[in-house]
């Protein structure tokens, strides 16, 4: 920035001499001369306004995690290097094996803008960045929930915010404790995705092209819905298996749908669920 200043200072001197010269000069050419000038000046001040927007932004970042590490508590402030458990796996254990920014919501209601995290699903840990090469793994039940601002598809360059909250409850005598996708919210239940992710391991017959000479780590998403009594039930992606699950949950007075409904994909699944549930 300081360079740019420098080489626009050099150029307008260059120009003033030239202009200034007792030489004839036709109009045209210095008509020339001033617009090679504006041009320079212009083109430096957007470089130097750019410079100082992302040094602004990343301040705002490093700040919004330094307050972050103060709230997480003193003995679960783990600083998260890297973890060799996943070297020379297949996949990632992360939501996305990218940062993103997201709002975070504590348990105090306090919203921390932007913080840039992954979210370890094999671990179900957030990981806050502090700067390159140095990370936090947040304290357990710091934050309630998130909004993640999703660049993967980036529909017009802007990301998609997609709301994760944490949810604990009791499925097949098993405890299910994680941050849920809201997919939508209804009167009394909410739709919710979960991503699952497992590591399976190499098979020893690869050299016949019948297993795999790496381990992988195996995504799967599951669908629940969740109840203001407590309770919840996973649901297929069918009309049947959104009303079963409904039911089973204790939501009652809903209305059915239609045998002309199809269910078969997540959109449709949430269309479905809009229509019975928001009733």
């Amino acid at each position: 920035m300081k360079n740019s200043a420098q080489n626009t200072k050099a150029n307008f001197r260059y120009i003033k001499h030239l202009i200034a010269r007792k030489t004839k000069l036709t109009m045209m050419k210095r008509s020339k001369l001033y617009l090679v000038l504006f041009c320079s000046l212009y083109t430096t001040s957007l470089r130097c306004y750019g410079q100082a927007q992302a040094t602004a932004v990343a301040n705002k970042e490093q700040q919004a995690v330094d307050q972050l590490r103060i709230a997480n508590n003193a003995a679960d402030d783990t600083y998260y290097i890297f973890n060799h458990r996943y070297s020379g796996v297949k996949g990632t254990p992360f939501l996305s094996q990218y940062w993103q920014k997201a709002d975070l919501r504590l348990q105090s209601d306090k919203v921390m803008k932007d913080v840039p995290i992954k979210y370890n699903i094999m671990e179900n840990k957030l990981v806050a960045l502090r700067k390159e090469g140095d990370s936090i793994i947040l304290a357990s039940g710091l934050v309630k929930e998130f909004i993640l601002h999703d660049m993967t598809f980036k529909p017009l360059m802007e990301p998609v915010d997609k709301l994760y909250r944490r949810y604990s409850f009791v499925q097949d005598s098993k405890i299910v404790d994680a941050y849920f996708e809201v997919l939508s919210e209804g009167k009394e239940v909410v739709l919710l995705k979960r991503v699952k992710k497992n590591m399976t391991r190499a098979t020893q017959e690869v050299s016949y092209n019948t297993g795999s000479n790496a381990d992988q780590i195996l995504a799967k998403t599951e669908y629940y819905v969740f109840a203001s009594n407590g309770k919840a039930g996973t649901v297929k992606l069918s009309r049947k298996g959104l009303e079963k699950a409904l039911e089973q949950v204790g939501v009652v007075n809903i209305t059915g749908l239609s045998n002309s409904v199809i269910v078969s994909s997540e959109k449709e699944l949430v269309s479905a669920f809009q229509l019975i549930a928001r009733r």
